[in-house]
């Protein structure tokens, strides 16, 4: 993704007070992610690369993206009560600059299915993991809110029990479903310090590398990322870089300012954007044609698959391979659609 795309979607966020009002004034929209004929607009035959759009009176094949399940973790730790970075002589905390967030979830659930944790559990002022699920992962059209007013209920409090929070999250996160893909995104402004006594570092570091491979390692697989917010998670870089290499990252991500932060997300995003569909019907194979934007796109023919679709006609999905789904990644909204021949 080139610099102007990353600060035009940049500036699509409520950021915090005027952090970005110069360059907002010059950036126009940049949608993100593949959109999907899923709403049964009329489309040609297929064959032309005609746009569903376009007022044929053909129907394609109404089909749908299979989306993934993101679990936000975030650090509610008494630390995220400091306030964050934001170029201005006083900034709200780092919990306040959270509520920024809300119009990156209103295009990430176009592309994930999403639910939000916290660590420690609201209330408890300690090490409480349990009960720590805010918001049940979800599709829901109203996902966003419902995470955005559970963040504006919630008040910075208590200790930072990684390991004890990524342990609740994978017995009780709704991971469990082995046809989707899982991650968690961890977000923590600091060293962990409740599953050791006197907050032993060494120690501390290697409970939470455990809870991330329990994590990844679990039945389904769960994808994790890591990423520190504030300068002060700088002090916890070693720990971090730890649990993201236990999860098969190099580093973790640091993300200084609410700014830094909504690049990151959007970063993860665009990573976790499908790469598989559901069809409404079963075509025969030899009758089926994809689309991507204005070009079709060919059955793969080698395995493993560099570029291209296969399609499983028992399960009626289409799945793209290599560069085609990376290109599906790119940041960029794209219109994918199928069709049948006659």
């Amino acid at each position: 993704m080139n610099e102007r795309a990353r600060l035009k979607k940049l500036c699509r966020m409520v950021l915090v007070a005027g952090a970005c009002a110069a360059l907002c004034a010059a950036c126009g929209e940049m949608p993100v992610g593949p959109d999907v004929g899923s709403d049964g607009s009329d489309q040609s035959d297929g064959s032309d690369g005609s746009d569903p759009s376009d007022g044929s009176d053909e129907p394609g094949i109404r089909s749908g993206a299979v989306k993934g399940n993101v679990m936000l973790l975030v650090d509610r730790s008494g630390s995220m009560a400091e306030p964050a970075d934001c170029g201005l002589a006083s900034c709200p905390s780092k919990w306040e600059q959270l509520l920024s967030l809300g119009v990156y979830l209103a295009e990430a659930k176009e592309l994930v299915c999403i639910g939000l944790a916290v660590f420690p559990t609201p209330d408890y002022n300690g090490c409480e993991v349990s009960g720590n699920i805010l918001v049940p992962i979800s599709c829901e059209d109203d996902v966003d809110e419902r995470i955005m007013d559970a963040i504006a209920k919630v008040r910075p409090g208590g200790m930072t029990p990684v390991a004890g929070a990524m342990d609740e999250v994978r017995l009780h996160g709704g991971l469990d479903d082995p046809d989707l893909n899982h991650t968690v995104i961890i977000l923590t402004d600091g060293k962990p310090n409740c599953a050791c006594a006197n907050s032993d570092v060494v120690c501390e570091r290697d409970e939470a590398v455990a809870a991330v491979s329990r994590l990844e390692n679990s039945n389904p697989p769960v994808d994790i990322d890591v990423i520190g917010f504030g300068a002060s998670a700088r002090d916890a870089d070693e720990t971090l870089d730890a649990m993201a290499q236990a999860a098969g990252d190099d580093h973790y991500y640091q993300s200084d300012t609410i700014e830094d932060l909504i690049a990151t997300m959007y970063q993860i995003g665009v990573e976790k954007a499908p790469c598989t569909y559901y069809l409404d019907g079963t075509p025969e194979p030899d009758r089926l044609i994809a689309w991507i934007d204005d070009v079709q796109v060919p059955p793969c023919q080698e395995d493993p698959c560099q570029a291209g679709y296969t399609y499983d006609t028992s399960e009626g999905t289409v799945e793209f391979h290599g560069d085609t789904c990376a290109g599906l990644r790119d940041g960029e909204r794209h219109h994918v659609w199928f069709d049948e021949l006659p």
